[in-house]
């Protein structure tokens, strides 16, 4: 399982947990969502009864340093999405940067396009403008009819 992949965990009671199996843990104690996911190398029990799974990085050649104990167990993986949770990581980071990256192209079109939209004003001008000169040239035309040799 490569690093930065999305596992999806099962939970499963300790008693079920052998070696080969791959086991998410909160690896904060409990006390914060620290997630870390990797291969039982071993399993003990206390006195009590309590298990305790000694773990190795599913890419490492090295145990982890101590063993997790079962109350930190979240389960076992079910299955797991290669490199999903790199791309989501990229997302997140990069997703200020899009967000900033479409407010500025949104800006950019709104300058544009007032930039090049023409007053109704002036528009209302070149219109009366082009009938105006229409006119003309067809009185021109009439009086080139009327009077041949001029």
């Amino acid at each position: 399982m490569p690093v930065g992949s999305v596992v999806f965990t099962s939970p499963v009671p300790a008693s079920e947990i052998q070696v080969g199996d791959d086991i998410t843990v909160n690896a904060g104690g409990g006390h914060s969502d620290t997630f870390l996911t990797h291969r039982v190398v071993g399993v003990s029990a206390d006195a009590q009864g309590k298990r305790f799974f000694q773990t190795q990085g599913i890419n490492n050649q090295t145990n982890d340093p101590s063993p997790f104990s079962e109350d930190l167990l979240v389960g076992r993986v079910a299955f797991s999405i290669p490199y999903l949770g790199t791309v989501m990581t990229i997302v997140q980071e990069q997703l200020i940067l899009v967000i900033i990256g479409l407010i500025f192209l949104v800006a950019l079109a709104f300058a544009v396009r007032l930039l090049f939209a023409k007053d109704p004003e002036q528009e209302r001008v070149e219109e009366f403008s082009k009938k105006q000169l229409e006119v003309i040239k067809k009185q021109m035309q009439e009086e080139k009819l009327k009077n041949p040799h001029h």
